[in-house]
Formats: structure tokens, sequence, C-alpha cells
């Protein structure tokens, strides 16, 4: 239940990384690889953050400026979703996962419908293309958040086509949670990532 001071207020931007926190955001906090993202809920409402968005129990008297979901990256994919106005409903996504060639389906998907004239998207591990611009690859597949807003970017540039690398660890971390694909391709399957899956039974869910 939101309180009440939230109920009107304007949603400006969304972030899961206090630093790119601005008036008026919603701040997602989540555990990550590395840090854990509600060590750093006072400094995103010090920023002018609108309430922090988490899966735990609220701390410290925060309790009126939290939101406490089911799953932090599921609750940040659906807000991301609705945020950029469901470009996924509009573009042909098509995702490719498995172990090995992941990169190279991509790529050839990409290439193909850049021959037919297409604006497209790739993203990926090597680097991500989009409308023609090549960006830094931060993650095989990125945060739900930053999906999305290429998404809407590609759109804004008239684009009609992306295709993404679903990595095994983006699948159940919930960073493609909620997207409506236009296709998807599976590779093959063989022994690898059991420092995150554990078994491989867990690999292949």
């Amino acid at each position: 239940k939101l309180p009440a001071e939230m109920l009107n207020a304007e949603v400006r931007g969304l972030a899961y990384d206090s630093r790119k926190v601005e008036p008026g955001y919603l701040f997602f906090a989540f555990a990550g690889a590395k840090t854990d993202g509600a060590q750093f809920a006072n400094a995103a409402l010090q920023k002018g953050a609108l309430a922090v968005v988490s899966d735990r129990p609220s701390f410290g008297g925060l309790h009126s400026s939290w939101l406490q979901v089911p799953h932090g990256r599921q609750a940040l994919a659906l807000a991301s979703r609705n945020f950029y106005d469901k470009p996924d409903k509009r573009l042909a996504l098509t995702a490719v996962t498995g172990t090995n060639g992941k990169t190279t389906s991509t790529l050839l998907i990409d290439s193909m419908l850049r021959a037919a004239g297409k604006i497209t998207a790739l993203i990926g591990t090597i680097e991500y293309h989009l409308a023609g611009r090549v960006l830094p690859a931060v993650n095989t597949t990125p945060e739900s958040l930053d999906l999305f807003r290429m998404f809407h970017e590609l759109e804004e540039a008239g684009g009609t086509y992306a295709t993404l690398e679903a990595s095994s660890h983006a699948l159940d971390l919930g960073r493609i949670f909620a997207m409506e694909f236009h296709s998807v391709g599976f590779t093959n399957f063989t022994r690898d990532h059991l420092d995150y899956h554990q078994t491989m039974e867990a690999y292949f869910a």
C-alpha cells in the first residue's frame, strides 16, 4: 500500500544505482553480485528519490519511504516496462539463450535484419548496437531498466527489431521478466556456469 503522499507523486525516472538518482525517481534496492543496493537507500532518498523499492523489510526508520515487493528485479522490470510505455509490444524482440553460440547467432540475426533495411538494436557480450550507435557492454544481458530504456530509444530512432543474448544468469535473476518476445532461440546445453547455478539441473531450469 502506497503512503498517502506518494499517491499523486509524479515518477520522473527509475534507478537501481543511487548515483543516478534524481528528484522524483524511484530507487530499486536489491542485492547485486558485489554490493547490496539497500546500503545506498539513504543516499538515494537524500538525492530526492520518492521511495525505495526492495524485496526486504525497511530499516533505520525508512518505513514511510519504503515499498516492499515480493521480488526486487521483477518489480523493476514491471515498473520499467510501464514507465517506457511497453515498447516490447511494438518492437519485434528476439532472444537467444544457451551455453555456446549466443553471440554468433545474434550477430547473424541482426546482420540479416540490417541487410533487409531494418533499424535494429543488438545487445550482447561484446558490445551493444543501438540504431547505428555502438555502446560498451556492461553485462551480456543488462538489467531490465537498461533494456527497456534501449528499446524506447530504438523506437524513438524509428527502429523495429531488437536482438539480445539472454544469459542463464539474466534468466535466473529476472532481467528479462515480463518482456514479450517475437521469437526465441535455444542453441545448446553443455556444462558451464556451475559456479553460479551449482547443479546442472538448476542450470537447465
